[in-house]
């Protein structure tokens, strides 16, 4: 198993990378380029990191996946990821910038995190943001600001504009992708007919969004997102679509009760599956049958 090194502070981190420790506690702009020997190897990380490379290290460990790291391109790190490249080697004279804050930061005086509405942060690597020259100054001139801030309330306000960028940067790559992603929703659609074609609803239940993700190799985060941007549901929401899709189907042959169609789904009970068609169409599963009677 290949050695992990955890990375509990910020000032550890800068330690490992043979840096003096940076001014604030809660948030530091670490500049690679002040690394002169960058050794190659896993880090668990317990606080946050917004990574900017403006140079290619190739293939990069993310969990169980790997990504061609590009330049000019970000990845978001949240506490507990383990990232990094496992092959033994040195980066000599590294370059890129990564703006590093703890969790303590990323609460307001509000007790909800500044970074809830940033799905992002919870996304594969494979999901990077790739930057167009444009958007790249501002993320540079936004890092270095909220390195330069005096201040806990400073910071926190140029993160959070930091952030928005981000997400606005976002749904850009996702209009820019609209073929990939018309993809990724006909591979769904036929990963749903397989699944309610099969016995895995008898064995495992209704898909679940994490399912669905593992199985088209996103994170359930990016894949929320994408079906969001593209459909106006959300993942949960598209997955009930082709459920109740499949009830009209079973419903349309007289023959099976509504609770072995519910058990068959993979419905704990079969209310659970008349609550959910009744909410998708406005009809409980009888009426919906009888219309076939009286057709």
């Amino acid at each position: 198993m290949a050695y992990i090194c955890d990375l509990a502070t910020i000032d550890v981190y800068y330690r490992v990378l043979g840096l003096p420790a940076p001014e604030a506690k809660t948030w530091a702009l670490l500049d690679f380029a002040q690394v002169k020997h960058l050794r190659h190897q896993l880090k668990r990380f317990w606080f946050y990191g917004i990574y900017l490379k403006t140079q290619d290290y190739g293939p990069l460990s993310y969990g169980r996946t790997q990504y061609d790291y590009q330049a000019g391109s970000l990845v978001f790190v949240a506490p507990g990821q383990v990232v990094g490249i496992d092959d033994g080697k040195v980066t000599e004279n590294p370059e890129g910038l990564a703006l590093l804050f703890t969790p303590e930061l990323s609460y307001t005086q509000q007790p909800q995190s500044l970074l809830k509405p940033y799905s992002f942060f919870a996304y594969s690597s494979n999901e990077a943001l790739h930057l167009a020259p444009a958007e790249l100054t501002t993320i540079v001139h936004l890092m270095q600001q909220c390195s330069a801030a005096r201040t806990h309330e400073a910071a926190i306000a140029l993160l959070k504009q930091l952030l928005e960028h981000c997400r606005r940067y976002y749904l850009r790559q996702f209009n820019s992708r609209h073929e990939l992603n018309c993809d990724t929703l006909a591979r769904f659609e036929a990963l749903m007919s397989d699944y309610f074609h099969s016995d895995k609803p008898t064995t495992q239940g209704l898909p679940t969004v994490a399912w669905c993700a593992e199985q088209l190799h996103f994170s359930p985060n990016y894949l929320g997102d994408m079906i969001k941007k593209e459909t106006g549901r959300s993942a949960l929401s598209y997955i009930h679509h082709f459920i109740v899709d499949y009830i009209k189907q079973r419903l349309s042959d007289p023959t099976p009760t509504i609770s072995s169609i519910a058990w068959e789904m993979g419905f704990a009970q079969p209310h659970h599956l008349s609550r959910l068609f009744k909410k998708e169409t406005g009809l409980s599963p009888q009426a919906y049958r009888a219309q076939f009677r009286h057709g």
